[in-house]
């Protein structure tokens, strides 16, 4: 819990020193890796998987998992 702190108070400590541009710079990058082939072709192979491990933990459990779930 304390290292998750201390994580967070550095980032928040470091992103503001970086500013404006970098953050833009930054999520232009991440935007751009989101969209590439390969990781395309990561998300499309790990749907299947994800979607059968959902299955299963709703049959241990009992309960509904995931996005359509109700709380």
């Amino acid at each position: 819990m304390i290292g998750q702190v201390a994580g967070f108070a550095i980032g928040y400590y470091l992103g503001s020193k970086a500013g404006r541009e970098r953050y833009e710079q930054l999520q232009r990058w991440f935007r751009d890796a989101r969209t590439s082939g390969p990781v395309q072709k990561a998300q499309a192979a790990a749907g299947p998987v994800v979607e059968r491990i959902r299955r299963r933990t709703e049959a241990v459990t009992g309960t509904a998992t995931g996005p359509g779930a109700s709380s």
